[in-house]
């Protein structure tokens, strides 16, 4: 008997011997793979940020290229040169990535500029990068200057490199050949722009984004440590773009931080991004898995230490934690009986399984009408799709340790007699005997009365209670919403200001009730009088605000559409009301009132001004309609109030 103690306890000591060695050696060899995947993820990271800054330059260039081509093409006459000038000018406006577009004479003399104030100015190109063959018309790049333009501006160079908080240019030369002529076109790059592109980016305390020429010259750059126009000699070497057009590289900067580098290199033009992300901050998410799988696999291992050296004890603590865990699940069948929420149980086919009696008295299903049969069957038609979204994402894990997506979900569930109720879905794992998840139960609970509280809650928060138009909440929401999507489509929009002009008479002689009766039918005439993308506000009292979207691609046609919805609205709102005062019984006489509106109006390209100062104008150009004479519209246009 003691030889066989003795042996059975050495067994166990070995068997627990390996198994710790097995942990560690997984442990670290899980910490190898997510180390390298993280880093992988970070290079793919960094090669994105470098692709898109690549693009957005070689877009750029593309783009001034295709412009000044344009310009100089449809140049003829006595008057071309006022007509390059113009266009350059007026390109310019909508093309921030410019400073300035020029033309260079055969000596390197700016002959004509969108900026006047460079004509004349001497601007060396020998040594831009590459070198001038003389032919072809290939585009060549200069060393930054320091300056907003080349007018007040000077070259850099490797004594004098310009500082990185300082307004700066890089010069861009194009040969064009515009038919017969072949000219020199001279663009100034708005450093700025593309550093604060970088910086939307990238974050600064995550890495950095630098552009170079092929020679190593740098021309942008996020760092603020580094000067624009410093020389890398070794860039090229170091990053071998010349053989390949993009890659990755794991080195030390000059500070000795470790950093993941990736370069892209332009298809189309002499340039180079290089984004370096510091390693620390790429890896701080494989740093907390690092640390949390250290803790869970040390947590695991003093555990099962615990649980080897008292399994004798463990096997008679199984036992009575079996009995307890049954005496629980006939609690638990017990309170799903007796509880006075509704719930449904489907099993891992979507199968219904179970329901208890508040289910039964809610839905009107009877165990036998409903057991046995899919959940999809009793759900609407869109909640049926939802639900299928819901099982798909909730699939079983393809790769041992991958954790499924499932949560919670919602969906509408038809009783009996054809009433809807809302249900929130969950789903539960079912684990065979190995412990392995093999499918999910579904378990729906009626939550019908909570979606019609958060549907009042809504209803509270953003419309007005009396008129049930949109309060001012909603109406600032729809209108930055209408705001962005004029910037970007070019459309105009308009807002129309509107105060009634005989409502107080009316409250103070027939009382509230019959001004509230007002308000409502004027709510309903003026949503009459406007198209479905088009918002109603009430602003409190009789003040109302109509937002008008996408009218017309010009300031003319926009007002044009505008006068005449906000003309509509005017005669609408004069006809004569017939209003039934409440409290006077069927037989009460009709009130009658006359109420005309005053109209002030405004139209917007959300280019120019904010909703707040968008909305002081109109409100300004309604309250002059009250100086003359009310029921009139008037617009206010270049801050002049007119008809």
């Amino acid at each position: 008997m003691k030889i066989h103690l003795e042996f059975n306890r050495n067994l166990y000591l070995t068997v627990y011997a390996i198994f710790v060695c097995g942990a560690l050696i997984m442990t670290t060899y899980t910490l190898l793979l997510l180390r390298a995947g993280a880093v992988n993820r970070a290079f793919e990271i960094s090669g994105i940020h470098a692709q898109t800054i690549e693009d957005l330059l070689t877009q750029s260039l593309n783009n001034s290229r295709l412009i000044a081509a344009s310009v100089l093409i449809h140049a003829d006459g006595a008057d071309e040169a006022a007509h390059v000038v113009d266009s350059f000018s007026t390109a310019l406006a909508h093309f921030p990535a410019l400073r300035s577009m020029s033309l260079l004479d055969e000596r390197n003399r700016i002959v004509l500029s969108s900026n006047p104030a460079n004509v004349g100015k001497l601007v060396p190109t020998r040594d831009y990068f590459p070198p001038d063959t003389g032919q072809g018309d290939g585009l060549r790049i200069g060393k930054p200057w320091e300056g907003r333009d080349f007018s007040d501006g000077r070259e850099s160079s490797g004594a004098r490199p310009v500082e990185r908080n300082v307004l700066s240019l890089v010069p861009v030369e194009q040969t064009l050949v515009a038919g017969e002529r072949r000219v020199t076109l001279l663009l100034g790059l708005n450093t700025d722009y593309f550093l604060n592109r970088m910086a939307r980016q990238l974050e600064a305390e995550a890495g950095t984004i630098d552009v170079y020429r092929y020679d190593g010259t740098l021309l942008l750059t996020s760092d603020p440590g580094s000067r624009l126009g410093e020389r890398f000699e070794d860039l090229a070497s170091h990053f071998d773009f010349s053989v390949k057009e993009f890659g990755f590289v794991e080195h030390e900067n000059r500070f000795g931080l470790k950093v993941l580098t990736a370069f892209r290199a332009s298809r189309t033009y002499p340039f180079v991004v290089v984004t370096r992300l510091d390693q620390t901050v790429a890896l701080q998410s494989w740093t907390r898995q690092a640390r949390t799988l250290v803790a869970v696999v040390a947590l695991a291992l003093l555990v099962i230490s615990v649980l080897a050296f008292a399994y004798y004890r463990r096997q008679l603590l199984s036992f009575r934690e079996n009995a307890e865990s049954a005496r629980l699940q006939r609690i638990n069948a017990t309170v799903f009986d007796s509880s006075t929420e509704a719930i449904l149980i489907a099993d891992t086919e979507s199968r219904i399984v179970s329901i208890n009696p508040a289910f039964s008295a809610v839905s009107g299903y009877a165990d036998d009408e409903i057991l046995g049969r899919r959940l999809p069957e009793f759900l609407t038609p869109e909640s049926a799709d939802e639900f299928a979204e819901y099982v798909h994402a909730c699939q079983l894990p393809e790769r041992p340790g991958e954790m499924p997506h499932c949560g919670v979900t919602e969906g509408q569930l038809v009783c009996k007699n054809g009433q809807v109720l809302w249900t929130e879905m969950l789903s539960t794992p079912e684990y065979d005997g190995r412990g392995k998840i093999i499918g999910y139960h579904r378990i729906c609970r009626n939550i019908s009365e909570r979606k019609m509280m958060e549907d009042k809650v809504k209803q509270l928060a953003f419309f007005d209670p009396l008129t049930n138009l949109p309060n001012r909440r909603l109406f600032d929401d729809r209108f930055h919403q209408v705001l962005v999507a004029c910037r970007r489509s070019g459309y105009y929009g308009a807002l129309v200001f509107l105060d009634l002009d005989n409502f107080k008479p009316l409250n103070d002689t027939h009382g509230h009730a019959s001004g509230d009766l007002l308000l409502i039918e004027v709510a309903h005439r003026i949503k009459a009088c406007v198209r479905e993308v088009d918002t109603v506000a009430r602003f409190g009292g009789d003040e109302f605000v109509v937002l008008l979207a996408a009218l017309g691609n010009s300031h003319g046609e926009a007002k044009s559409q505008a006068e005449a919805i906000a003309e509509k609205i005017r005669l609408s709102l004069s006809e004569a009301y017939r209003l039934k005062p409440p409290g006077n019984g069927d037989q009460a006489a009709l009130l009658e009132h006359s109420c005309t509106a005053s109209i002030g109006a405004v139209v917007f390209s959300g280019q120019d001004r904010g909703p707040e100062d968008i909305l002081s104008l109109a409100d300004a150009a309604m309250y002059r309609v009250k100086e003359l004479g009310r029921n009139r519209i008037h617009f206010h246009v270049d801050d002049v109030v007119s008809l």
